[in-house]
């Protein structure tokens, strides 16, 4: 199975971030094994799937990279990335061969990571390309993901956020209690419908929570953000909602 489409994707600096490991700086040699994780999602899918690979990577011993539209998209948010990315001009980075501008082309083995992590060594070929992110993993290496991904945001994205809340405390002249409220609709509807015969929650969820807040804390602000902000303002009203409008919103 040959590996997604891209076109001439500029690489972001293949600089690694201080390691949690003593070996795991060390750095791939081109003619040795590529390990790295497929695309699949948005900023958060992103997250976790290079949160996956990071961790694989450290528990296993083996040198991993990111896909260059991966770090692409992550080095807006960062200011450096957590491992080298794959070079694509010496490796093929496609899922498939439509258009396919890379010089040199190879099939990738795909593999789900947990499967993966049951058997590194069964896992031989030159191109791994681990898909599907492994939460459980993840949530028992929180701790050591925020102490690698929390110093590596951009400061400019940090500033941007934190004066928007300053802003918004002094507008309102007193101490607010800040409430996230993701809500995630469009194409996660039907996936939730095709998938799982479900179906998403709708607002009288989003209400009794809210109203649950309201209650344990009167200068409670809630900070809505979606990828359906119609649903979202038409759904979800009151004088302590707030659909922030920051430039770096993805």
């Amino acid at each position: 199975e040959k590996v997604g489409q891209i076109s001439q994707l500029p690489c972001p600096p293949a600089q690694t971030a201080a390691p949690l490991t003593s070996n795991y700086q060390e750095q791939i040699e081109e003619d040795g094994q590529i390990i790295t994780f497929e695309e699949d999602g948005r900023f958060g899918n992103l997250l976790m799937e290079t949160a996956t690979l990071i961790l694989i990577g450290q528990n296993h011993n083996v040198p991993v990279k990111i896909l260059p539209q991966v770090g692409a998209k992550l080095s807006k948010y960062l200011s450096h990335l957590p491992a080298p990315v794959v070079d694509h001009k010496k490796h093929c980075i496609c899922t498939y061969c439509t258009d396919c501008l890379c010089p040199t082309c190879q099939k990738w083995t795909k593999v789900a990571s947990w499967t993966y992590m049951k058997s590194p060594a069964a896992y031989d070929q030159k191109y791994i390309l681990l898909k599907w992110f492994n939460s459980e993993l993840v949530l028992r290496n929180l701790g050591k993901m925020r102490s690698l991904f929390k110093p590596l945001l951009q400061p400019t994205t940090i500033d941007e956020i934190q004066t928007f809340f300053h802003e918004l405390q002094a507008k309102r002249e007193k101490a607010l209690s800040f409430v996230s409220i993701h809500v995630r609709r469009t194409d996660y509807v039907q996936w939730i419908e095709n998938r799982y015969k479900g179906h998403v929650v709708d607002h009288r969820f989003f209400k009794h929570c809210m109203d649950t807040f309201r209650t344990e804390n009167p200068d409670t602000v809630f900070i809505v953000t979606s990828d359906d902000i119609p649903w979202c303002r038409e759904n979800l009203k009151g004088d302590d909602v707030i659909f922030p409008e920051i430039n770096h919103g993805e």
